[in-house]
């Protein structure tokens, strides 16, 4: 089970303000960040798809060395470009995916 890395700290940074977060199951409902590839919760999502609301390109320049993070999303992309990446899942035949 996944807990909110941005609960998490916030429950550490003041436990008495944010106490009720370690046992919000809403915490525990989690999606992975494209970007920063840690777990978030609806509550601290961006407004992009996929993405928790912290500032990325500072998290990046500060954790560069981490693997498979990125300071935005058209960053993501042009490395997937790079890589050869395909966006889109590809339609065979049938209409069904790869």
């Amino acid at each position: 089970m996944n807990v909110c890395f941005i609960c998490q700290r916030m429950a550490a940074g003041n436990p008495t303000k944010h106490r009720h977060l370690r046992s919000d199951p809403k915490s525990y409902q989690t999606e992975h960040c494209v970007l920063c590839s840690r777990d978030f919760c609806e509550a601290h999502k961006s407004k992009d798809e996929s993405v928790c609301e912290i500032n990325h390109q500072t998290y990046y320049i500060k954790h560069r060395q981490i693997h498979g993070i990125f300071p935005s999303l058209e960053a993501r992309n042009k490395q997937n470009e790079q890589f050869g990446f395909v966006q889109q899942q590809e339609m065979v035949g049938d209409g069904q995916s790869l």
